[in-house]
């Protein structure tokens, strides 16, 4: 397409694409009028708190425990520790476990078996909060 009367006419050829986007472009994901006004209506978000807590005093809010099973035919002594660090959710469970020492062969179970831990939620001044803590999984014969 070839634009003729030089600047005009490049501003009227841009003024109808314009037009056209907006009338014909129109994003069907748009929220309708009354959709906005409950949107505003609604609260914020609160942001979740999260907190350390040392792995010590982490024991005390475990009420469910799984002890990890040795994995087998890894060919290493039956004895040792993994120490996980762990992310626990507002609801108790553990949202991330990760190595922090300790053996890569064991780590694998260890990490499955933390996973399926639950905690008392951590209340900070009533409100609950992520708990940020470590685990030593053992493993005895």
């Amino acid at each position: 397409m070839k634009i003729k009367d030089g600047l005009p006419g490049l501003i009227i050829w841009v003024g109808s694409l314009v037009l056209c986007a907006t009338l014909f472009g129109q994003d069907s994901s748009q929220a309708t009028k009354s959709e906005r006004t409950a949107e505003a209506q609604q609260p914020p978000p609160q942001p979740t708190i999260r907190v350390r807590v040392s792995g010590r005093a982490s024991e005390a809010f475990v009420v469910k425990r799984v002890d990890a099973e040795y994995p087998p035919g890894s060919g290493i002594a039956r004895t040792g520790s993994v120490l996980l660090h762990i992310l626990v959710g507002l609801d108790g469970k553990v949202l991330t476990a990760d190595l922090v020492s300790g053996s890569p062969l064991l780590a694998s179970s260890a990490i499955k078996a933390v996973k399926q831990w639950r905690y008392k939620p951590y209340l900070l001044n009533g409100q609950p909060a992520e708990m940020d803590t470590q685990v030593k999984v053992t493993f005895r014969e």
